[in-house]
């Protein structure tokens, strides 16, 4: 990814959790951005990319999103509320891939694992998942 010759290259998604549910709701809603490698606003760079995201081997999702400093919303999800422990982590994978500018070619891709966790304090006790 160090010189992508006018292409469009993924450097990281990050996943973080609106709202809290706890582990009483099966089902928790996340957020997903990219932070992209290739982009130079005010360049031929493009101000809006294609996407591809698939959650835990599920349905693959199309979306177009508008690029902002280098950054991209692609908007929220909803995945399992699993329970997780240090010994069996529940982790999720995105598998996020970038298209071309005709959206019909993979540029580039990134896997990345998450996993949703409850943390709260019961008097002295630190409860980690309940």
């Amino acid at each position: 990814l160090t010189e992508l010759r006018g292409r469009l290259g993924l450097r990281r998604v990050e996943v973080r959790e609106l709202s809290p549910s706890g582990l009483a709701s099966p089902t928790a809603t996340v957020e997903l951005r990219a932070m992209l490698e290739g982009y130079a606003p005010g360049s031929d760079a493009v101000d809006t990319g294609c996407f591809t995201l698939q959650v835990d081997g599920g349905p693959v999702a199309y979306r177009v999103a508008p690029i902002q400093s280098g950054e991209v919303a692609l908007g929220t999800l909803r995945v399992a509320n699993r329970r997780w422990s240090p010994e069996a982590p529940a982790l999720h994978t995105v598998t996020l891939t970038v298209l071309d500018k005709a959206c019909s070619c993979a540029e580039d891709s990134i896997k990345s694992r998450f996993g949703l966790r409850e943390v709260r304090a019961a008097g002295r006790a630190v409860l980690l998942d309940g």
